[in-house]
């Protein structure tokens, strides 16, 4: 059984999100840029049986309230730690995708005492070298563009050609429904200058799982996280947890099970 909860962000912000399941350690689930938690039914559901599971919408997204801002990493974060102090959860593994990892290796970063591992699925843990050369221009199109449709083929870039059509048009058609000023709020997080120095504060097992065009550079990560487990999926784009779930829910379990010691 799901339920849907909700909790007051310090700004006064609505948070909404589903909570299911029972036994330790307990799973958050982050979504990402323009996402909601529906984007991650499949681990909710594979995990739930042995797990309590918590899926939130983050603010701007889904049925969370929309407000004008702010959507810092400061903020989501601070958001995120006040779900677990009201959820009473504690040594929790923080699974993220795309933004969602970025987030949790914050929240890991920042409340040691709360996150007991990090799952990172397809994230940017790293800004790209080519930041400064394409980020204007998407940013640009972003804003000059009143139709979705610049949105839309921002996300549907990030599919490739094997992709089922069912499983891209519901993405496209969802990604749709968050408010543009969120989508380019957050996509200005890609020039934070924190990434690096978070990774360095990690003091928990990290997990990262990259899709067919990884987003991070390997290399640079194990630089900064020495410990880090890598892994890829096989023919799977940047929306993994819905395209390849069966690959990414064993992934997440032998991890669990290996690094965290859960039978």
């Amino acid at each position: 059984m799901t339920l849907e909860r909700e909790v007051r962000a310090r700004d006064g912000v609505r948070l909404v999100l589903d909570e299911r399941g029972r036994g330790d350690p307990p799973l958050l689930l982050i979504h990402g840029n323009s996402c909601d938690a529906a984007f991650l039914t499949p681990q909710s559901e594979y995990f739930s049986p042995r797990h309590r599971v918590i899926v939130p919408d983050l603010r701007g997204h889904g049925r969370s309230d929309k407000p004008e801002g702010p959507f810092d990493f400061k903020t989501l974060v601070g958001d995120l730690a006040l779900i677990c102090k009201e959820l009473d959860l504690r040594g929790l593994v923080a699974v993220g995708h795309s933004l969602g990892g970025a987030l949790a290796v914050r929240l890991a970063a920042f409340r040691p005492d709360l996150v007991a591992g990090v799952v990172a699925l397809d994230s940017r843990l790293l800004p790209p070298p080519d930041l400064d050369l394409w980020l204007p221009g998407l940013r640009d199109r972003l804003r000059a563009e009143s139709s979705p449709l610049a949105a839309r083929a921002f996300f549907d870039s990030m599919f490739t050609p094997e992709a089922d059509p069912g499983v891209r048009e519901w993405v496209l058609s969802r990604v749709e429904e968050t408010p543009r000023r969120v989508l380019l709020a957050l996509i200005e997080l890609y020039a934070d200058p924190g990434y690096e120095q978070a990774l360095r504060d990690l003091r928990c097992p990290l997990l990262c799982v990259s899709a067919d065009h990884p987003r991070v550079d390997s290399r640079a990560l194990r630089r900064l996280v020495p410990g880090v487990v890598q892994a890829q999926v096989a023919c799977g784009g940047h929306f993994l947890t819905l395209e390849v779930p069966e690959q990414v829910n064993v992934m997440i379990e032998r991890f669990l099970r290996i690094k965290l010691a859960v039978s």
